[in-house]
């Protein structure tokens, strides 16, 4: 049941940006790109210390209401977490914002698109062929 983050969530998540060391300069502009965000429209990038900017970053996030990058910084966090003693906050960070339902993939093979999602969890990937493509027809040169 998705259910919204509070302000001691917040607080939390933030701590465990930085506890993780993915809010250190060094790691930001890495850290948007993983999560889908454009590094250069974050105006407090480079200009902040490493908790201001894991606070601004999960604000902002919150406050546009961008779910899918709040999980994925779960998902870059659970790395770091995983088996310790914060990573129970962190799942329960994860299980507000509902991430488990948000996940899912793809992968490109030839010209197939290959697609999961967990909230389908019987499912393996489906494809989905792409249309042919439109190029016109080259001559191969060994008929010339």
């Amino acid at each position: 049941m998705e259910q919204e983050l509070d302000d001691s969530d917040i607080a939390r998540l933030k701590d465990l940006l930085i506890r993780s060391e993915h809010a250190e300069s060094s790691a930001r502009k890495a850290l948007c790109i993983k999560i889908g965000i454009e590094p250069n429209s974050l105006s407090f990038l480079t200009q902040s210390a490493d908790d201001v900017f894991a606070l601004l970053l999960i604000s902002y996030l919150h406050d546009i209401d961008n779910k899918p990058a709040l999980c994925r910084i779960c998902k870059e966090l659970e790395v770091v977490f995983k088996g310790g003693k914060y990573f129970n906050d962190l799942s329960k960070i994860k299980s507000k914002l509902n991430c488990e339902q948000s996940e899912g993939g793809f992968f490109v093979a030839g010209n197939v698109i290959f697609q999961h999602s967990k909230s389908d969890s019987n499912s393996a990937y489906k494809f989905e062929p792409e249309p042919p493509s439109h190029l016109p027809y080259l001559a191969n040169r060994s008929d010339q």
